[in-house]
C-alpha cells in the first residue's frame, strides 16, 4: 500500500493534471482564434506582470517564509493562537497588496515602460497593453490570498482543494474565448476573465474552509513575533526562491524588442515546459515542504535528510524523461496540439526551437523546486539569496549576448543555463554541509533512469515519422500518432525501471528509525 507521503503527492499531481488538461483546451483555442498576435501579445504581457508577482511574492517568497512558521505554530502552539497568527498575517497581506493594485493603476504607463519598453515603438499597442494590466492587476490581490489559504490548507494536510483551484482561471478564459467565437474576440474580454477567475478561486478556498477551521478574520494588531518572523524570511527569501521568475521576466522584457509574435512562441513553450513542472516538481515541493518544516522544528535530523534524499530521486526519475520527451517530440506536439487557425507552421517552429531550449533545463527547474524548499524549511535564507543572484547574472549575460543573432532562442536557452547554475549550486551547499549525500539508492536511480531514456529514445526514434508525414495527418491522426508515441515510449521507459527492480514499492518514502540530532 501506497503511503500517505507518496498519496499525497499523488492527489496533488492529480488535480494539477485536471487543471493543466483544461489549460491546454485553453491554449489550443487561443492559438486558433489569435495565432502569434501583437495584440495577443500586449494581453501575455499584461498578464504576466500580475503572474509573475503572484509567484515571486505570494507563491515564492510569502509560501516559503509562512509555511515554516506556520508549520512551527501548528506543532508547538495552541489552536486559538494559530488561529490569531493567521488573522494577522491575512489582514498584513492584504492591506499591502491592496495598496498595491491601486499604485499599479496609477503607474501602469510606466510598468510597461519598464517591463516591455520595446512597446514604446508601438503606441497602440503599448495603450491596450497598459488598458488591460490596470484590468488585470486586482487578480494579484485575489490569488495572493488564494495562496495565504492554500499553506493553511497544505498545514493540514489538504491538498486537493488548492491544487484544483487553477482550473477556475482556464474554464473561465475558455469561456471568453467560446464567446468570442460566436459574438468577436477582445483581448479585453480576457483579462477581464483573468479578475474574475481570481476571485472565484479565492471564494471556493474561503468556501472550503468555513467547513472545518474558522475563516481569517480583518485585523489591524499585527504586533506579533510570528508576523515578524514571516516577514523577516520573506524579505530575504523574495530575490532567492523566485530567480526563475525573475529569469522569465528578464525574457519579457528583452523579447519586447524583437519581431512580434516573439511573446506567443516563448509563452507556448513555456506552457508545455510548466506542465511537468507543475504535475511533479510543485506537486512534491508542495507536500514536502511542510514536512520537511515539521522535521527541523522537532530536530529530527535524519528524517529530514532521508525525505529530501527520497523527494529529489523521485523528482530525477520523472524529470529526465520529461526533458528527453518534449526534446524530442516538440514539433510534432506543437504540430498535434496548436496547428490550426492562424497559428502557422512558422510559429510552430520558432516555438520549438525555443521548446527544445527550455527542455533542457526542464530537470534543473524542477530540482530547484525541492533544492529551495529544503533551505527555508531549515530557515537558511542567506544561502539561496546569494547562489540565485549568481545564477541571475549568467542569464542576464547570456541572454544579452545571444539576443541579437538567437533572438527568442537565445533567451530560452540562457534561463535553462542559469537554471542549472541555480541547481547545482544549491546541490553542492547540501552536500557540503551533510544535509544530502548520493548515497547507493539515488545513484542507482539515476543510472536506472539513464538506461531508461535510452530505451525510450529509440522507442521514439521508431514510432515518431518524420515532420512531413505530421503535416500530412489530419487532426484525429496527428492525436493517435502523438498518443502511440508518448505510450509506447513511457512504457519503455518504465520497463526499463521494472527490469532492475524499480517499482512502485520501491521508489515510495520509508522513514528511517527515528533519531534526533542537534540541528546544523
Amino acid at each position: 500500500m501506497v503511503n500517505s507521503l507518496f498519496r499525497s503527492i499523488s492527489l496533488v499531481s492529480s488535480a494539477t493534471l485536471i487543471s493543466r488538461v483544461v489549460g491546454f483546451v485553453r491554449d489550443i483555442l487561443w492559438a486558433s482564434l489569435f495565432g502569434a498576435d501583437a495584440g495577443f501579445d500586449a494581453f501575455l504581457v499584461a498578464f504576466k506582470i500580475p503572474n509573475f508577482m503572484r509567484r515571486l511574492f505570494a507563491e515564492g517568497a510569502f509560501s516559503q517564509a509562512f509555511v515554516p512558521v506556520l508549520s512551527e505554530h501548528y506543532a508547538n502552539k495552541s489552536s486559538e493562537k494559530t488561529l490569531i497568527f493567521i488573522d494577522k498575517i491575512f489582514s498584513l497581506l492584504s492591506l499591502v497588496l491592496l495598496c498595491v493594485v491601486i499604485f499599479a493603476y496609477f503607474t501602469a504607463p510606466y510598468i510597461i515602460t519598464i517591463f516591455a519598453p520595446g512597446y514604446l515603438d508601438n503606441m497602440p499597442q503599448f495603450n491596450l497593453t497598459v488598458t488591460m494590466l490596470r484590468i488585470t492587476f486586482p487578480y494579484l490581490l485575489f490569488i495572493s490570498i488564494v495562496a495565504l489559504l492554500g499553506a493553511v490548507y497544505n498545514c493540514r494536510d489538504r491538498f486537493f482543494l488548492p491544487s484544483l483551484c487553477p482550473v477556475i482561471l482556464n474554464i473561465s478564459t475558455i469561456s471568453i474565448a467560446i464567446y468570442g467565437i460566436f459574438y468577436g474576440h477582445s483581448f479585453i474580454h480576457l483579462s477581464w476573465a483573468v479578475v474574475a477567475a481570481g476571485f472565484l478561486q479565492m471564494s471556493l478556498l474561503f468556501w472550503g474552509m468555513f467547513k472545518w477551521q474558522r475563516l481569517p478574520r480583518f485585523t489591524l494588531r499585527f504586533n506579533d513575533i510570528g508576523v515578524f518572523k514571516v516577514v523577516k524570511l520573506m524579505s530575504a527569501a523574495l530575490f532567492g526562491v523566485s530567480v526563475s521568475q525573475i529569469s522569465f521576466m528578464i525574457e519579457t522584457f528583452l523579447a519586447s524588442f524583437l519581431p512580434a509574435g516573439s511573446m506567443s512562441w516563448l509563452y507556448y513553450s513555456e506552457r508545455l515546459v510548466n506542465l511537468p513542472i507543475g504535475l511533479f516538481a510543485i506537486a512534491i515541493s508542495t507536500v514536502v515542504l511542510p514536512s520537511l518544516s515539521s522535521h527541523y522544528a522537532s530536530s529530527n535530523m535524519g528524517e529530514f535528510r532521508s525525505k529530501l534524499s527520497w523527494s529529489l530521486r523521485l523528482m530525477l526519475i520523472l524529470a529526465l524523461p520529461a526533458s528527453v520527451g518534449l526534446f524530442l517530440l516538440a514539433k510534432p506536439i506543437l504540430i498535434t496540439l496548436f496547428l490550426r487557425g492562424k497559428f502557422s507552421f512558422i510559429d510552430i517552429t520558432n516555438t520549438s526551437n525555443s521548446l527544445q531550449c527550455l527542455s533542457l533545463g526542464l530537470p534543473a527547474f524542477m530540482l530547484v523546486k525541492v533544492l529551495v524548499a529544503s533551505f527555508y524549511a531549515r530557515q537558511d535564507i542567506k544561502t539561496p539569496v546569494k547562489i540565485a543572484f549568481y545564477s541571475l547574472l549568467v542569464d542576464v549575460i547570456l541572454s544579452v549576448s545571444l539576443l541579437n543573432t538567437y533572438a527568442h532562442v537565445g533567451l530560452s536557452f540562457a534561463v535553462s543555463a542559469a537554471a542549472w547554475v541555480n541547481a547545482l549550486s544549491l546541490l553542492y551547499v547540501l552536500v557540503q554541509k551533510n544535509i544530502f549525500s548520493f548515497d547507493s539508492d539515488f545513484t542507482r536511480s539515476c543510472g536506472i533512469s539513464l538506461c531508461g531514456l535510452i530505451c525510450m529514445s529509440i522507442t521514439i526514434g521508431f514510432f515518431s515519422p518524420s515532420v512531413d508525414i505530421w503535416l500530412s495527418y489530419s487532426s484525429l491522426q496527428r492525436f493517435m500518432q502523438l498518443f502511440v508515441c508518448l505510450a509506447t515510449s513511457i512504457t519503455g521507459y518504465i520497463l526499463v525501471l521494472r527490469l532492475f527492480g524499480m517499482t512502485l514499492d520501491s521508489i515510495k518514502y520509508t522513514s528511517p528509525p527515528l533519531q534526533k540530532t542537534n540541528q546544523p
